[in-house]
């Protein structure tokens, strides 16, 4: 015999709980100005109710970039 789908009634759809998905996590990056006047915090407080969050300021990302091509550079000359 073949394999048959059953469905439930109705009425016990209303009942039945859909799972809604986890949020990942959330990067914040945050300048001195949005750090000043309070805005980066207020971001991250809200996130940090419902997921995990990372936290970088924007004049440190681009020094670790500026760092990075300096050694990238050294690497390629020395070669």
């Amino acid at each position: 015999m073949a394999p048959v789908a059953t469905h439930p009634p109705s009425d016990d759809i209303s009942k039945s709980t859909v799972s809604v998905p986890e949020k990942g996590p959330a990067l914040v990056i945050g300048s001195l100005s949005t750090a000043q006047d309070g805005k980066y915090q207020r971001v991250v407080s809200e996130l940090e109710t419902t997921r995990q969050v990372e936290r970088q300021m924007l004049d440190r990302l681009l020094d670790r970039g500026d760092a990075l091509s300096f050694l990238e550079e050294a690497l390629l000359t020395s070669a």
